[in-house]
């Protein structure tokens, strides 16, 4: 990483770490603080069942659980099998970790790329892999980035089916932040550094790309409030997909049929005619969750559009048909 001298001192955040074997789980009560991260205040961060583990010598974490509760967003591509976790770059931002991502994008300097957005890191399960890049926005929702591939000390795993864990130390070097242990304490302290940290040798690339086609926001073994279980299988439909501007949603921008505002990776469109209730759960193979929000003069019998977050995830991809379910 190459280190430029900040002006502007943050303050210092938090930690993660847990003990685990190849064999089992170790029986260590490891925790995380974060300083300054999400906010200016400092916490230890409640993992509730999945507390951090150790694999190989290296900490683990629950990857939503430390994403969320350091002020990042994270996601599930359920068609790649691949974890995401977003930092927004915003300089007047409230959260500390936001700030520094724009102040980041500032030391990478004017490259022509367009107007900084986020910073984002994909890890594939069973992976060692990881991906980071810069995205900018060079507009009609489309994203150029700037980044590259890192080899992690470990892969991404699966716990329970359903937890996704991941090298904690790798995660927070990629994204330029500190990690601190304490061996008496047992306890992890990840903060914003005092100089602003980037990543070097960048170059283009799309691969991995967060929030991309159909990327899904839940997690494997996700099941939202309310629902029991997966219940009637509905049939094979047809996938395509829709973005809150005026050209996919026309005048109703980014408003849904019933539900408010359209949510990309829970919202779609559906025809009632299907036999599918207003805001019912629907579970699409492949992709996770949905819920029946909107409606379309353009959706057909066995046809389910789904929201995304840009007019280019829109646009691109294939047109899939997958199994679906209706929650129980």
């Amino acid at each position: 990483m190459k280190i430029l001298r900040r002006s502007v001192v943050l303050l210092v955040c938090t930690a993660v770490c847990m003990l685990f074997t190849n064999a089992a789980f170790a029986d260590y009560d490891i925790k995380v603080q974060i300083n300054g991260v999400a906010d200016t205040g400092n916490s230890i961060i409640d993992f509730g069942e999945y507390a951090p583990v150790q694999i190989n010598s290296r900490t683990y974490v629950h990857t939503r659980t430390f994403a969320q509760s350091a002020g990042m967003k994270v996601g599930w591509d359920q068609e790649n099998q691949t974890a995401f976790i977003k930092v927004i770059a915003d300089k007047n931002s409230d959260k500390p970790i936001e700030v520094y991502a724009a102040q980041q994008f500032e030391a990478l300097g004017d490259n022509g790329f367009g107007t900084p957005s986020s910073i984002t890191v994909s890890m594939m399960l069973d992976n060692s892999e990881a991906v980071f890049r810069y995205n900018y926005d060079i507009g009609e929702g489309h994203i150029r980035g700037l980044g590259k591939t890192f080899e992690m000390d470990g892969a991404a795993t699966l716990i329970d089916d359903k937890a996704l864990m991941v090298p904690l130390r790798n995660l927070m070097e990629i994204l330029g932040l500190q990690v601190e242990w304490s061996q008496e304490d047992m306890t992890a302290y990840i903060s914003v550094p005092y100089d602003v940290r980037i990543g070097d040798n960048l170059e283009e690339t799309d691969r991995w790309v967060p929030e991309r086609y159909y990327a899904a926001f839940t997690p494997p073994g996700y099941i939202p409030d309310g629902v029991h279980e997966i219940g009637e299988y509905l049939g094979n439909f047809k996938l395509t997909k829709y973005c809150p501007c005026n050209i996919c949603n026309g005048g109703w921008g980014d408003n849904t049929a019933w539900a408010g505002k359209i949510i990309p990776g829970q919202t779609v469109g559906v025809n009632l005619k299907d036999g599918i209730p207003k805001l019912a759960w629907l579970y699409i193979d492949g992709i996770g969750w949905r819920r029946a929000e909107d409606t379309g003069g353009g959706i057909g019998y066995h046809h389910i559009d789904v929201a995304v977050s840009s007019h280019y995830e829109a646009t691109h991809g294939n047109i899939l048909y997958r199994d679906v379910w209706l929650a129980k």
